[in-house]
């Protein structure tokens, strides 16, 4: 049997890229969709649609959504944590 091939969806937690990080780190400053749009000038559910394709590549809930925003989740701020610090080591 030859050696097995990583899959995309073999990797699970990690993430997919750069710009989902970054999407997430805006939803998570601003704590809503159309803030984060208005700072990153995406329309709104583009951004509802990557945050949710991040949950459940992750396969846990980030934010806690209500009408009054987006707040972090426990596994929301631990990534906000991990993120923010790899955003920091890109701009240094």
């Amino acid at each position: 049997m030859g050696p097995r091939r990583s899959s995309r969806a073999d990797r699970g937690h990690v993430l997919q890229n750069w710009d989902d990080l970054r999407l997430f780190l805006a939803v998570a400053r601003e704590q809503s969709l159309s803030g984060a749009g208005k700072v990153l000038r995406l329309d709104p559910a583009t951004l509802g649609r990557r945050m949710a394709r991040l949950e459940k590549t992750m396969q846990v809930p980030l934010f806690v959504k209500s009408p009054q925003g987006y707040a972090l989740t426990q596994a929301g701020s631990k990534l906000f944590e991990r993120a923010g610090a790899v955003e920091k080591a890109m701009r240094a």
